[in-house]
């Protein structure tokens, strides 16, 4: 996504007039802070996952002989390692294919569908929501209820999915910001899965990352959802941490995202019925490609460390939360268990910092074989 290069300065004009205007040590912040993507984004292989509730079984038919046997990220199949998007037309034929709703001004509302009991997907057209919606309506084989802001994604495509039944997936656009098309949207829901986040053609954070997921969140306290999982960033709450100051520059995300998560929580602390519960993931660089499955990731609680996972793995985690108990009311970060790490501060990010080499081990770490086996380690939120 990076603009072209300009040959005859240091810093295009057109760029640096949408920076944010820094203080001189804000701008070696960023400099500093900018060494902390190199380990954030990197491809996964194939993944596994294990016999769960009635509604995920499918999920797990394809397991079968080793860390790389089964299904991986429906939008990977055919090249395990890579992310390989259909063709064009194939794409058009699927989307096509799928239920659509219409849109009606002045702010878009929910159509009634046929799905029964669905999981709704919010931000569907990221790509992260994508690959829930993808897990959810494919492997899971459960009823979905994809919303989007608008057809055509941040990269200008046409939104996809690779569920082409209208029984299995309704489809249709939705603001975040208008509550009447959510409360109808989450109508009916076995859960919702919260993954919309600001971008430069769907608002600023402080709308979508914050105001949108509290007005989401009130939605499902009102339709008494089961479960709402919100998707947040490894990180944020942890102000002095070199990427938190990275990618806080920009419209202050990680603050937003923080905020929304922090009074998100005290709504379901208020409401005080244990029947309806969230669950905020925390993901740490993000990569596309196929998932690692359970036995690869880990989960910790604290912000004290990360690692990399891919859209696939965050896809998988999101939905099979759902049905566990040991998930609801938790916060929990989440990377493949190979690439974990510290979190490291702005000043431990300096070249001449003092490095100790030691892989910090928090006392939280959530490992295992199957998904439930790791979140039944979780410790719910204070």
């Amino acid at each position: 996504r990076r603009s072209p290069p300009c040959p005859t300065t240091p810093l295009c004009p057109s760029l640096s007039s949408r920076l944010p205007r820094l203080e001189p040590m804000g701008y070696l912040r960023v400099l500093i802070a900018a060494a902390a993507l190199s380990a954030w984004a990197a491809p996964g292989d194939a993944f596994l996952t294990s016999p769960l509730a009635p509604g995920l079984r499918r999920a797990t038919s394809a397991v079968a002989s080793g860390p790389r046997s089964g299904a991986c990220s429906l939008r990977a199949q055919a090249a395990p390692e890579r992310f390989v998007r259909r063709d064009a037309l194939g794409r058009a034929a699927g989307l096509a294919a799928a239920f659509s709703v219409a849109a009606v001004s002045p702010a878009p509302t929910w159509a009634e569908d046929s799905l029964e009991s669905p999981i709704v997907v919010f931000g569907a057209s990221g790509g992260t929501g994508a690959e829930v919606v993808d897990y959810s309506s494919v492997v899971a084989e459960i009823p979905t209820r994809a919303v989007l802001r608008a057809k055509m994604n941040s990269k200008g495509k046409e939104v996809a999915f690779e569920q082409a039944d209208a029984t299995m997936l309704a489809v249709a656009e939705g603001s975040v910001l208008d509550p009447v098309s959510v409360a109808a949207a989450v109508k009916g829901a076995r859960a919702v899965v919260f993954a919309a986040s600001a971008s430069k053609k769907g608002g600023d954070a402080e709308a979508v990352d914050y105001k949108g997921l509290l007005i989401v969140a009130k939605a499902c306290i009102d339709a008494k959802v089961p479960r709402l999982v919100v998707v947040s960033s490894g990180a944020v709450s942890k102000p002095d941490a070199a990427v938190y100051q990275l990618l806080n520059t920009f419209g202050k995300i990680m603050y937003w995202k923080k905020k929304g998560e922090d009074e998100m929580k005290e709504m379901y602390k208020a409401n005080g019925d244990d029947a309806v519960s969230y669950t905020v993931v925390r993901p740490g660089g993000l990569g596309t490609g196929a998932g690692l499955g359970p036995k690869f990731i880990e989960l910790n609680q604290g912000d004290e460390k990360t690692g990399k996972i891919t859209r696939a793995d965050v896809a998988a985690i999101c939905v099979q939360c759902i049905e566990f108990p040991g998930a609801a009311g938790a916060t929990f970060e989440c990377y493949s268990a190979d690439s974990a790490r510290k979190l490291e501060t702005v000043a431990e990010k300096l070249p001449f910092a003092k490095k100790d080499g030691a892989l910090l081990g928090t006392g939280r770490e959530c490992r295992g074989e199957t998904w439930p086996s790791i979140f039944g380690q979780l410790e719910k939120d204070a």
